[in-house]
């Protein structure tokens, strides 16, 4: 299906393949990781900061997501002065579900053999990407956490449900559309966070990786993707917005969110899920208008990027190497000895480029074959399709 937009658009920037999003990417993976691991220590010095609120690299995958995903629709609505609805989601199913797909049949594989536990609801839950409500409501034996991050998966399937109707069915109030719904989802957080026993009917922590208190963290970077179509809103940013303003005002808020907090608060805490949904945007926007600091530069470093490339894949399998559950419900032996150092990270990084390699890229390649988008990519998944835009002019994400 094809919904036509309107003929006079605002001349975008195009956004094209930037480099830095892949270093970004790297560093929110390992952040996760860091989280799912041991602590580690050297001498008096130990990673017990990143340790603890290493969780914030989902809100970074979120920013990103955010932004790309709004940028590549309004791309496309600029070129093609309409957006393919069905283009979208065949794409977004190549990208996301077979990768997904292979590491839930492979956990699967492993549990029938008993060398993990699977529930086999939580699995389902998975499956059908309502990890994160099902995690907030069954507290049970069945639960398993090799399954349990798809509850950032989850949120990103919701969003990628709302922000195309919102960009079609509004086009003309999208900007005020979505203001509206990050005021209601804010209010509703605040609400629920100023009374406990709320809170704590919707199920305490777990509550906390509900689609509707945590999407913001997609629904503002989006927003900005459309400010910065606005000629004067992009010469506001590209003048403010630099790494050497942002990175240190942000360094400083949160630096003064956790000393002034009675006790040092958790990465879970309105506070903090607030901070990094409204602050990381304003992190990757700024380095996205200025790819030539310091800060860019190194980012766009060649591990990195590398890193960043096949940062999907090494999230989803992570869970299987870092996270250790205890006695009867963990990994048993001879899986357990890849849950050591180093093996832990020589296995993760051996596997997500496997599965980038021969499961990722020929799936997103066949899904810019099946419906090329306005940018289609790196040069790495060039496609020969007829009215396929020029390689190098897109990162897929």
């Amino acid at each position: 299906m094809i919904w036509r937009m309107p003929d006079k658009l605002s001349p975008p920037t195009r956004i094209g393949y930037i480099p830095t999003l892949d270093g970004w990417r790297a560093f929110a993976v390992f952040s996760v990781i860091l989280y799912h691991d041991n602590l580690h220590r050297f001498g008096p010095f130990s990673d017990s900061l990143i340790h603890n609120y290493g969780s914030m690299g989902v809100d970074l995958f979120f920013a990103i997501s955010g932004i790309l995903i709004c940028s590549r629709l309004l791309d496309e609505e600029y070129s093609h002065h309409q957006i393919s609805l069905s283009g979208f989601y065949v794409r977004r199913f190549c990208r996301i579900l077979p990768p997904a797909w292979l590491y839930l049949a492979v956990l699967a594989l492993l549990g029938v053999v008993d060398l993990v536990h699977v529930g086999f609801s939580g699995w389902l839950a998975a499956l059908l990407f309502v990890e994160n409500y099902y995690l907030a409501h069954i507290q049970s034996a069945d639960l398993s956490a090799f399954t349990s991050h798809f509850w950032s998966l989850a949120i990103e399937e919701h969003f990628y449900l709302i922000l195309p109707g919102i960009l079609v069915l509004f086009r003309a109030r999208r900007i005020s559309v979505l203001v509206w719904l990050i005021a209601a989802f804010s209010a509703y957080r605040l609400m629920l966070h100023s009374h406990p026993g709320w809170f704590e009917y919707m199920a305490g922590k777990g509550a906390t990786q509900r689609t509707e208190l945590r999407i913001n963290a997609l629904l503002f970077p989006a927003l900005l993707a459309i400010l910065l179509r606005k000629p004067d809103f992009h010469r506001f940013a590209t003048r403010w917005l630099k790494p050497v303003i942002v990175i240190p005002a942000l360094m400083a808020v949160f630096a003064a969110a956790y000393f002034a907090a009675p006790k040092p608060p958790s990465p879970y805490s309105s506070l903090f899920v607030n901070l990094t949904s409204f602050g990381f945007p304003f992190l990757i926007v700024c380095t996205m208008l200025h790819p030539a600091s310091y800060v860019s530069r190194f980012l766009e470093l060649a591990p990195l990027r590398h890193l960043g490339k096949i940062s999907y894949s090494i999230y989803l399998w992570q869970q299987l190497f870092f996270v250790r559950e205890q006695g009867s419900m963990g990994v048993q032996w001879p899986l357990s000895l890849a849950q050591n150092w180093p093996w832990c990270l020589v296995g993760v990084l051996l596997i997500a480029n496997a599965s980038y390699y021969f499961v990722e890229r020929p799936f997103m390649r066949l899904g810019h074959r099946l419906a090329p988008p306005a940018t289609p990519g790196r040069s790495d998944l060039k496609v020969t399709s007829p009215g396929a835009a020029p390689a190098n002019s897109a990162q897929p994400h």
